[in-house]
């Protein structure tokens, strides 16, 4: 998957998928779920889907989807291989920038502002 910034007049960022991350992308489309201020975001893959779960996909960056303000970072959570976004926490609210995800062994998510 590239989930890219992009300029576009709704806000939202542009994401494309290859079945082997090299060949054959998907037609880019917007991700309505998923607001862009023009700025770096971070996407980070926390669990791989097993039998007895499912994956999960986290996701940050300023959430602001009426201006091109950089404020508001928050981490969404996806379980379907970011089709959607079931979880959305605002991490720092106030004026705020790029943002970088890792994620532990244990599934602890940790992100650097």
């Amino acid at each position: 998957m590239i989930n890219s910034r992009h300029e576009t007049a709704k806000h939202r960022r542009l994401v494309t998928i290859s079945p082997d991350g090299a060949t054959h992308w998907s037609k880019p489309t917007l991700d309505e779920s998923l607001a862009e201020p023009v700025c770096m975001a971070s996407i980070v893959r926390v669990r791989h889907p097993t039998t007895s779960h499912p994956g999960l996909i986290a996701f940050a960056n300023p959430d602001n989807f009426k201006s091109r303000k950089r404020e508001n970072v928050s981490v969404k959570l996806s379980t379907d291989d970011a089709k959607t976004w079931t979880a959305n926490r605002s991490i720092e609210p106030g004026i705020s920038g790029y943002s970088d995800l890792t994620a532990l062994s244990d599934g602890t998510v940790l992100c650097v502002l």
